[in-house]
């Protein structure tokens, strides 16, 4: 019987597919963004990403006390941390400022947000796992079609979501939501499933907002 993951990584394909053909991320391997694009982008992750690091720990600390839950914490404040740095520095060089939210960070936030009042661990789990997994499979797949990393002004965002503190987190992450799954009803499984899928298509929303403002 294929786990939570694996049946959730199948049914997310469709949205993978377009997430990389995307031009954003297709123009971003390239170095051919505008520096527009980016900077729209990087000021919304900034909001989110602040948003997502409260949540990455209040999820942290909803986990029995255990080496899991250790390794949470410690990604939260490390992973978040190094995504806080790497903004830092872009938006020195891209000139980023500071935004309002547009919709479809909006729509992203709240998603995640309604399984946190009252407590949902694994709904909230299943709606925040798209950000590191997405994230980590997009650097990743950028870097194996990245022709000129010397040159690309966007190699640092593409190499910090490629990493092995990226890597970690995501295999941690997928151990536990296949843990909670396995304790969940059929029904239970197929709420975490469109939760899933939900926060998928807005990481494809979040680029393509991104894009279409440039």
């Amino acid at each position: 019987m294929k786990s939570f993951t694996e049946r959730a990584w199948e049914q997310a394909q469709p949205i993978m597919a377009r997430i990389c053909a995307h031009p954003f991320l297709q123009e971003m391997a390239a170095g051919t963004l505008s520096r527009n694009s980016f900077k729209t982008y990087l000021e919304q992750d900034c909001i989110y990403v602040a948003n997502y690091g409260d949540e990455f720990m209040r999820l942290a600390h909803m986990l029995p006390k255990s080496r899991m839950q250790e390794l949470f914490v410690q990604f939260a404040q490390e992973g978040i941390a190094a995504e806080e740095a790497l903004h830092q520095m872009l938006m020195t060089e891209f000139g980023g400022t500071d935004a309002q939210p547009l919709q479809g960070t909006l729509d992203y936030m709240n998603h995640t947000r309604q399984f946190f009042n009252p407590e949902d661990l694994s709904m909230a789990m299943a709606a925040m796992l798209p950000c590191m997994w997405v994230y980590n499979e997009v650097g990743k797949y950028i870097l194996s079609i990245e022709k000129d990393a010397e040159h690309n002004p966007y190699h640092e965002w593409i190499s910090c979501y490629a990493s092995d503190l990226m890597d970690e987190g995501v295999l941690n992450a997928l151990k536990l939501i296949n843990l909670l799954a396995d304790n969940e009803s059929p029904t239970r499984q197929k709420q975490m499933l469109d939760a899933f899928l939900i926060a998928t298509e807005m990481e494809y929303i979040f680029w393509d907002q991104a894009y279409s403002l440039k």
